[in-house]
């Protein structure tokens, strides 16, 4: 029996809890989402306790749970484990997945969630490249026979990842006020860094392969040699982040730019920035794009996002065809937004403000667990 009769209890499954897009807007939801009727617990498969986070969440009163690591080499360990706890904690209304997962998925139907939702946030599983990816791929087909509700960021998603089937549109939504540019803080940042007089391009993200940092160190190696009064700030951390400060050295710009690694002061970093640059080789629906937008920063762009994204007149998308060199012409040729305070307020009105995403996650929730 259910603690309380009158909540709904969702159990959030997000495979790596680390710091990035999902968790963010997770603790997001978590925040804002009216506790005294949705109860969300998560559960996890990465093994950091520390993750800023994770911490923030447990911070806030979150619950979650932790199933055995998962490898190919002990994965019958793995599906013991999964099955165990969905033997002990079957009591949730919905598992709301952000990540696939075939056992996750067959033992918390077969001990008694009816309700899955498979959310995705991108339009793509991976790269191919990573470690196990191969078994990823084949899994993945497995858990397709599972959900029965289908969630994505952006319609592009939607398309990409469920074909025909019909999903409910959650926007990657920001709380907007936090992002409103504030002059006092890009005049903190930029003297704390030593950038008052720079331009200042930048860049928040996971230092993974879909980000495509080798490209944009790159484009900012051309920057430089227009302009060597030019800064780059990288906001992130990630697998391949001692791969990319490698790549700065021999591009012999290393000097111009700033590994900051991750921040939970992105809202006021973002203040010090003149430029946003994202040449992402896939993308679901960036909520960095949406934040620095929020902040009034002309955002450079690949045209691999959808333009769902493209919410003001700040942003610009350009081809991955295109060169370094030319990628950089652009950026140089941007002109500097002085007036960044008034974009708040086209994004507080849009559907990427959280207050308005909440409201749809909600009724999405009283829709499927009342059904």
């Amino acid at each position: 029996m259910k603690e309380k009769e009158n909540v709904i209890r969702i159990l959030h499954f997000i495979p790596g809890f680390i710091y990035g897009g999902i968790e963010s807007l997770f603790l997001m939801w978590y925040k804002n989402i009216d506790n005294s009727t949705f109860e969300m617990d998560l559960l996890l498969r990465t093994q950091d306790d520390s993750a800023a986070s994770l911490v923030e969440y447990k911070n806030m009163g979150g619950n979650y749970y932790r199933l055995y690591p998962l490898s190919p080499n002990k994965m019958h360990l793995y599906i013991m484990g999964v099955k165990k706890f969905f033997e002990l904690h079957h009591d949730y209304d919905i598992l709301h997945a952000h990540g696939e997962d075939p056992f996750v998925f067959y033992y918390a139907h077969k001990y008694g969630i009816k309700n899955i939702i498979l959310h995705f946030h991108t339009t793509s599983n991976g790269n191919g490249k990573e470690k196990y990816s191969l078994i990823k791929k084949g899994l993945s087909k497995i858990s397709k026979l599972y959900p029965n509700h289908y969630f994505a960021c952006s319609k592009l998603v939607a398309k990409s990842m469920y074909g025909s089937k019909k999903a409910t549109i959650v926007t990657n939504s920001i709380e907007v006020d936090r992002f409103k540019f504030k002059n006092e803080n890009r005049e903190k940042y930029r003297k704390i860094f030593n950038i008052e007089n720079k331009l200042v391009i930048g860049h928040v993200g996971r230092f993974t392969y879909a980000k495509n940092h080798i490209f944009l160190l790159h484009i900012f190696a051309e920057i430089c040699k227009k302009n060597n009064n030019s800064v780059l700030i990288l906001v992130g951390d990630g697998p391949i982040l001692n791969n990319i400060i490698e790549v700065s050295k021999e591009l012999n710009i290393n000097d111009h730019v700033l590994f900051l690694g991750s921040h939970s002061d992105v809202n006021e970093l973002l203040n010090a920035m003149d430029i946003f640059l994202f040449p992402s080789l896939w993308e679901g629906l960036p909520v960095t794009i949406i934040e620095a937008q929020t902040a009034g920063l002309p955002c450079i762009i690949s045209d691999t996002i959808p333009d769902e994204v493209c919410i003001t007149d700040l942003v610009h998308f350009v081809s991955l065809s295109e060169t370094a060199l030319q990628w950089a012409d652009i950026v140089l040729s941007t002109k500097i937004n002085i007036l960044r305070e008034q974009y708040s307020e086209i994004v507080k009105d849009s559907d990427y403000n959280i207050s308005n995403s909440i409201a749809i996650l909600e009724n999405e929730y009283f829709r499927i667990a009342r059904n």
